[in-house]
């Protein structure tokens, strides 16, 4: 793989993303991206969401808030290797 400056890069990302038609997979670059959840669509409510969905949410909330995290420092060494 040669290196790609900046603008290679974006290009390149951009292409890639655009020939995406996995939703799933979209929505995890986004989060990536912004570090922010995909907003829901327009009118979607809380018990519109599977239940497994929202138990998941619920567990993440919980360990947040137990403070069972991993500081995104930390995640970027351990994966630098693949950056």
């Amino acid at each position: 793989m040669k290196f790609m400056g900046t603008i290679e890069l974006k290009s390149e990302l951009i292409g890639i993303i655009e020939d995406l038609d996995d939703e799933s997979l979209l929505k995890a670059i986004y989060v990536m991206i912004t570090h922010k959840p995909v907003p829901l669509r327009k009118g979607l409510n809380w018990e519109e969401l599977p239940e497994a969905l929202q138990k998941e949410i619920e567990e993440g909330l919980a360990q947040a808030e137990n403070g069972e995290v991993v500081e995104h420092d930390e995640v970027m060494k351990k994966y630098q290797k693949w950056l």
